[in-house]
């Protein structure tokens, strides 16, 4: 026996068809990614700072300002992740000290800067990306 569940209702405008999964061609039962998801929000800020770090000069690093704090904090990103639903992590230093700061991907709000490198030894830090399933 093949089992069979309902996946929704059309309407053809003269009765409702209930749809099984059998009625549906596999391929369109991927989930449909929209700007509300958080992995579509990450992908956008991935593309985005990696398109202004690839400007950067090799004495300089990308960093981000935070203004809603009640203070103005600067953030030395290194890595950014995010977790579902609907998180987006940023990991760092500030003031010299392990940070990571967790937002809602739609309280999203700061300023990408240039700031000179720490370290004039090492080469200048960039930003890693690392999604869910990424080690």
């Amino acid at each position: 026996m093949v089992a069979s569940f309902v996946v929704g209702l059309w309407y053809t405008g003269e009765e409702v068809i209930t749809l099984h999964r059998s009625h549906i061609d596999p391929d369109l039962l991927e989930p449909i990614r929209t700007m509300f998801h958080v992995d579509y929000v990450f992908e956008g800020l991935r593309d985005r700072i990696l398109e202004f770090q690839s400007s950067l000069d090799s004495d300089s690093e990308i960093a981000l300002w935070l203004a809603s704090f009640g203070t103005q904090i600067v953030m030395r990103v290194e890595r950014i992740t995010y977790r579902d639903p609907a998180f987006i992590c940023f990991s760092g230093l500030v003031d010299g000290r392990k940070s990571e700061l967790i937002q809602h991907m739609n309280q999203l709000s700061f300023l990408v800067t240039v700031v000179p490198k720490e370290n004039q030894e090492q080469p200048a830090r960039r930003i890693g990306f690392r999604g869910p399933d990424d080690a």
